[in-house]
């Protein structure tokens, strides 16, 4: 590299990271005790995105007390209570149905985080640190991808799954936030098999997040996504609950849709006709099965008919098809039904079948520009393949 090379990238670098790392409110740094190193990235332990360095003057002017960061990316940390290990053991854990387990964590708000494991500094002065040494370790995280988790359990605490038995498909997948946060902890033991203390590298996850960008510092982070000239990845699109986006999506694609879909084609009305005949309990079964609703190919998108549109449009807004449109609620159905009054009805199974889509949030798909919703379903794809025993061990070099 030439010296002119090395000075271009030194400036683009310290002009993009005075708006990365959001100092807001100026004054002198703190004297860094020599085992804190401020470059090295920490990341998330749902998404994989980096936790921004932040300083106390960054959060929230109008709630000082609450500790709510501005941006959704300065870091919280969460912390089983003590004994999570000792419940781990006790045979009625392995199932959550029915149940959260919330009571069992403990989410920290972070008033200054300044990078590295040993960087964080939780409300009350108290030093932390990322360290495998301890029983019940601090883990990162983001606010919205903790409340993203536990939106996860509850929905799959509706499901009779055995955490610890992995015999069945099923086996290993989580229903409640304490089985997420022990899948999390192991895999953080794993990141450097034997190592314990603080963990100087971000936490691995077998699918590698999924496409998030994956660098030890800061430095090598902003150089790769351009400086100056800074794209911004899918990973540090805002997740967070969005009622308007959410709405406006459906609504839109709902009012292109109408026409008159009640009928089902030929070769599908003796399968309507029998699903009709079975037992409640035996049709709701049936149901079950198709949820989540995702990852459909082209040729589904045809519609069958063999469900009325009513079925679809309730299973789209009670969350049972599309569990991560959080924001979907059946009290909207009215609402959104006279708005759209005078309009031919919508045709709810197309749409339904077009959320469904890999490509939905690509050009032309029902979703495409909801950058936060593309990181939400990222997120929800992530926590829905998680595994007790799927933990990475490559001891090749990961970044």
């Amino acid at each position: 590299m030439t010296t002119h090379q090395g000075a271009y990238q030194n400036a683009a670098f310290n002009l993009h990271m005075q708006t990365f790392l959001n100092p807001i409110g100026g004054g002198q740094p703190p004297a860094l005790p020599p085992t804190i190193q401020h470059d090295q990235v920490v990341i998330c332990v749902v998404c994989g995105g980096i936790c921004k360095p932040t300083v106390e003057s960054s959060l929230h002017p109008e709630m000082p007390e609450a500790l709510i960061p501005r941006d959704w990316m300065h870091p919280w940390l969460v912390k089983a209570k003590p004994g999570f290990y000792e419940w781990t053991k006790q045979p009625h854990t392995a199932r959550a149905y029915g149940r959260q387990d919330d009571d069992l964590l403990d989410l920290i708000p972070v008033r200054r985080f300044i990078g590295g494991p040993n960087g964080f500094t939780t409300v009350g002065g108290i030093q932390a640190s990322i360290d495998t040494s301890d029983a019940e370790m601090f883990l990162p995280i983001h606010y919205p991808c903790f409340e993203i988790a536990k939106t996860f359990s509850k929905y799959q605490s509706r499901f009779d799954i055995n955490f610890r038995d992995f015999r069945d498909r099923s086996g290993g997948s989580p229903s409640s936030i304490a089985h997420l946060y022990e899948i999390w902890m192991k895999r953080a033991l794993m990141t450097k098999p034997g190592h314990l203390g603080p963990l100087w590298a971000p936490i691995d996850e077998p699918h590698k997040y999924f496409g998030a960008l994956m660098k030890t510092n800061l430095l090598d982070y902003a150089l790769s996504l351009g400086g100056i000239f800074r794209r911004t990845p899918l990973e540090e699109q805002d997740p967070s609950a969005d009622g308007e986006v959410v709405h406006r999506a459906i609504f839109t694609n709902a009012l292109f849709t109408g026409g008159d879909h009640t009928e089902p084609e030929p070769e599908m009305v003796e399968l309507r006709a029998r699903i009709e005949r079975l037992p409640p309990e035996l049709q709701q079964g049936i149901f079950e099965a198709m949820e989540p609703f995702d990852d459909l190919g082209p040729a589904q998108l045809r519609c069958t008919r063999v469900l009325p549109p009513s079925w679809w449009r309730d299973a789209l807004f009670s969350g049972d098809l599309f569990p991560w449109l959080f924001e979907l609620q059946v009290k909207d159905v009215a609402w959104m039904e006279s708005i759209l009054k005078g309009w031919p009805n919508p045709d709810w199974e197309l749409l339904c079948r077009k959320l469904a889509q890999p490509t939905v949030f690509k050009h032309g798909g029902a979703l495409h520009g909801c950058s936060g919703l593309e990181n939400r379903h990222r997120i929800w794809r992530l926590l829905n393949s998680a595994r007790l025993g799927h933990l990475v061990h490559n001891k090749s070099k990961r970044f």
